[in-house]
């Protein structure tokens, strides 16, 4: 959040919000069908991805600003 020159309290708050409601997608998604391996790929259980190299990323970032 060190984008903005100046701090956008709103902005913040949506982000983190918008980023906890992701997370809780993605938390939802992998505990489908008994639990799954990806978020992508047929039942779960298909390879490393693109999207999962993405998905940590904004993880681990997502988690330096908690």
């Amino acid at each position: 959040m060190n984008a903005a020159p100046e701090k956008i309290p709103y902005a913040a708050k949506r982000y983190l919000e918008e980023s906890a409601r992701l997370l809780d997608v993605y938390e939802k998604r992998l505990a489908e069908d008994g639990g799954r391996d990806y978020l992508v790929g047929k039942e779960g259980k298909g390879k490393f991805s693109y999207v999962s190299l993405r998905l940590l990323l904004i993880l681990s970032i997502r988690r330096r600003q908690s």
